[in-house]
């Protein structure tokens, strides 16, 4: 493939993304998106801390994937309306993305996948979130197991796979990425969403230095 887009969604990493690293891999050029969905303002689970986090975790993966050549697109609105209008926009012949199980984000990626397929782009999702999914593992009747001992042997006998390797800098003419971004909020302040609490650092560099400090101390 020519172009394919990659749509963040809780995948907010550079470093071992499986839709990600198959983007980078299967088409010339990635055009990176992340789409701040109207339910991040609106839903009935927003909450400040919640919200800031998000913002500093999208803020650290702009500047990731600007140091690898690749801008970040953003763009504001619902998913089922900016993703076949970006492909349009920026030429792209497909979507990838990291699957979600949650019910309503099953529910609004089989809508998408109409609406993608009817416009003539493909919409690819990818396991990533998990080392293995539920039809992966099943007892000798071909089913799930329903008693966890059985179920963590048989887990533990399987390789676990090797994690994606690092992107590579990839230099991008200015003209591949003539597609405009939306302007995100810095802090839920400003849309009306103070913070009155501290919270950890957001961000994938964040993360791995926490990850790096607990396993050096313990």
């Amino acid at each position: 493939m020519k172009k394919v887009i990659h749509w963040f969604r809780r995948d907010l990493r550079v470093s071992d993304n499986v839709a990600l690293s198959e983007a980078a891999k299967r088409a010339e050029t990635v055009v990176p998106v992340f789409i701040f969905e109207d339910a991040f303002r609106t839903g009935p689970d927003v909450g400040a801390a919640r919200l800031a986090f998000l913002l500093q975790s999208v803020e650290s993966l702009r500047k990731n994937l600007a140091e690898l050549g690749r801008p970040l697109i953003i763009r504001c609105g619902k998913s089922e309306e900016i993703l076949p209008r970006l492909c349009q926009e920026s030429g792209a012949q497909a979507v990838f993305a990291n699957k979600r199980y949650e019910p309503y984000a099953q529910r609004r990626d089989e809508r998408l996948m109409g609406v993608l397929n009817a416009s003539g782009y493909g919409f690819e999702l990818f396991k990533d979130a998990v080392v293995w999914e539920e039809t992966e593992i099943l007892n000798q009747m071909g089913k799930p197991y329903t008693v966890f001992t059985p179920y963590s042997k048989a887990w533990k006998v399987k390789p676990v796979p090797a994690p994606r390797p690092k992107l590579k800098t990839f230099n991008i003419q200015h003209s591949t990425f003539n597609v405009q971004s939306d302007p995100l909020p810095k802090s839920p302040d400003e849309i009306g969403i103070p913070l009155t609490q501290t919270i950890p650092a957001g961000g994938e560099r964040a993360a791995l230095e926490l990850l790096r400090q607990f396993v050096a101390g313990r």
